[in-house]
């Protein structure tokens, strides 16, 4: 894993990343990865071209969220998935892998 040197929290496509320099905190958090397994889910995805924030872009941003991503579907049969009795984990990192490509193409989609 690799250390920032500041602080921080990065926001990008309505996700948050939140950066951190305490040591104990990642040794913590790392520690917890191992002891429960926990692989996170890294991907290459789509970037959407840099613009400058406007009513017409964010309009035109959240058309192309609506016409050219499933994201209710997928979303929705996620949800299901962990509100289950016994959730199936590696199937929920599969759908939420899937839902992060399907979303990621809104970005790039021209229909808008």
């Amino acid at each position: 894993m690799k250390y920032r040197e500041t602080e921080g929290s990065v926001k990008c496509d309505g996700d948050q990343l939140n950066c951190v320099v305490n040591k104990v905190l990642i040794d913590v958090a790392e520690r917890n990865l191992k002891k429960n397994n926990i692989v996170p889910l890294y991907y290459a995805a789509n970037d959407a071209p840099k613009e400058v924030i406007s009513r017409e872009n964010i309009y035109i941003g959240l058309k192309r969220a609506h016409d050219c991503s499933g994201i209710g579907q997928i979303s929705n049969n996620l949800c299901k998935l962990w509100n289950s009795d016994h959730p199936n984990y590696e199937s929920a990192a599969l759908l939420c892998y899937y839902n992060n490509q399907v979303n990621s193409i809104a970005p790039s989609c021209s229909d808008a």
